[in-house]
């Protein structure tokens, strides 16, 4: 529905007042409750592509990426659900905004870039939690994996956005270590971190300028290639078999190639 703003001598949805009640919400230990209905609203209506493209249109990609930096410290108390679905809720945003026909820009959504490097920290800090609690690192919370999927169009948004994703790469772009490496915490990073690098990879569409800057002018990719010749020889390979003498370093390689040409 379309209503007058109390303020202004304007119309606006409903959308787009729920959205700027969203972005004006004190702490989320004090209205937990609108919090949830607010997420939960959107949930729901982020199921139309309609909702989405508004929600686009209103700049609300930055509002969402705002409050999911203020709600993800409490994660691990009882807050975990609602953060899921405000991570969820961005995933489908984005998701519609790559393949929308009209080409919707995130680029008009410009993402803080203190936000993008406080989501690259709760990755590293997920993966330390998990460790002092002794879970296996291959098998992190949901919101792992949706948040590697969102940052790469997150990032794209500013040249800073993507210099703090291609550090990233840079930080934990350690495959050899993934084989040498004897210090079972690290080794225990490394993987975990080689996977993120793998997700994101995956998830970077041919439409970023991410692939350009961070995998062909920081030569990422080429290292990536230059690293698997280096290591293999694809002549010698006859059968899947053979697969289980590469070492880790050469399959996260492999798979990284192939979201780098995938993308």
């Amino acid at each position: 529905p379309m209503l007058k703003h109390p303020r202004e001598e304007k119309t606006i949805s409903g959308l787009e007042l729920i959205l700027e009640h969203f972005k004006t919400l004190g702490s989320l230990q004090k209205n937990k409750k609108i919090a949830e209905r607010i997420v939960k609203l959107l949930s729901l209506g982020t199921k139309l592509k309609e909702c989405r493209t508004k929600i686009i249109s209103f700049k609300g990609t930055n509002i969402l990426t705002t409050k999911l930096i203020e709600f993800l410290p409490f994660y691990e108390t009882q807050e975990g659900a609602l953060i899921d679905s405000l991570i969820f809720i961005l995933e489908d945003i984005i998701i519609e905004a790559n393949k929308s026909s009209t080409q919707l820009s995130l680029q008009t959504n410009v993402v803080d870039i203190s936000h993008i490097r406080k989501l690259l920290e709760r990755l590293s800090q997920t993966c330390e939690e998990m460790m002092t609690a002794k879970e296996s690192i291959a098998k992190p919370a949901k919101y792992v994996g949706a948040l590697t999927r969102i940052l790469p169009y997150l990032a794209d948004s500013s040249p800073e956005g993507r210099e703090a994703l291609v550090k990233y790469f840079k930080d934990w772009s350690r495959f050899e270590e993934l084989d040498t490496c004897k210090d079972v915490s690290l080794k225990q990073k490394l993987q975990y971190h080689a996977a993120r690098l793998v997700e994101i990879t995956e998830s970077l569409p041919s439409t970023v300028s991410l692939i350009r800057e961070a995998l062909v002018t920081f030569q990422v990719f080429d290292t990536v290639v230059d690293d698997i010749c280096a290591r293999v020889s694809f002549a010698t390979i006859e059968n899947e078999a053979e697969l289980g003498k590469w070492g880790s370093g050469t399959l996260v390689l492999l798979k990284l190639l192939h979201g780098m040409c995938k993308s």
